[in-house]
């Protein structure tokens, strides 16, 4: 909200398109707690974080090269509110809004979610990607299709929670953080259901299930 921060000259707005581009870190620090702009990409090394617990709503494309790093504060908000379809990319969420149109989980790296992680009703393409739940408190396993899907974090008596609804899993599921200790800290929905849906091998790993399904192999 500093116009001279900017090139050309002025605050973003709702037809801006915004390109972080200078090495190092760059702190979006939100004067107010939300900002929406058009698009949104970041170049090069430049790596950036949200402050606070600000959202920032981009309607257009995003767009990040994999030299790129940004990590975004637990308390923040991206809101990715593009009708068309997008893809998400490969950044350390807070919380993640992922509504509006259909969703394609890039192939590469790994989509962190701090806080919670909200799916549209839009159709979601995962193929080859990972999500990891990666929070220090409490966090909700949002229901919907996954590739690999991972859980990690210390997160004390913070408890995961398992809804009503299908985590389908067609990768590999990895909560090693929690399954290795004799008490994980996991409320479940006896209607929760986590189905394995691979038709190639898949590991089931020792952890606290709801319902649990083998539809693949």
């Amino acid at each position: 909200n500093t116009a001279a921060n900017w090139t050309p000259n002025g605050i973003p707005g709702v037809t801006d398109i915004v390109v972080i581009n200078a090495p190092g870190t760059n702190i979006l620090d939100l004067a107010s707690t939300s900002q929406t702009i058009l698009d949104f990409s970041v170049t090069g090394t430049g790596t950036f974080t949200i402050s606070g617990n600000a959202t920032l709503t981009i309607n257009g494309p995003v767009a990040s090269t994999p030299s790129a790093t940004p990590s975004l504060g637990c308390s923040s908000t991206v809101a990715i509110a593009n009708a068309a379809s997008q893809t998400i990319p490969a950044w350390n969420f807070g919380n993640l809004n992922a509504s509006g149109g259909d969703r394609v989980l890039v192939s590469s790296g790994t989509i962190g979610i701090c806080g919670t992680f909200t799916r549209g009703a839009g159709a979601f393409t995962v193929t080859g990607s990972t999500v990891n739940y990666n929070g220090t408190g409490a966090q909700t396993i949002t229901i919907g299709t996954y590739n690999n899907l991972s859980i990690s974090g210390n997160r004390g008596a913070s408890v995961i929670t398992l809804p009503a609804g299908t985590i389908a899993i067609s990768g590999t599921f990895d909560p090693s953080t929690l399954s290795s200790s004799t008490t994980p800290p996991v409320s479940v929905n006896a209607s929760s259901i986590i189905d394995f849906t691979s038709a190639g091998v898949q590991s089931i790993p020792a952890f606290y299930y709801g319902q649990l399904n083998n539809s693949g192999n």
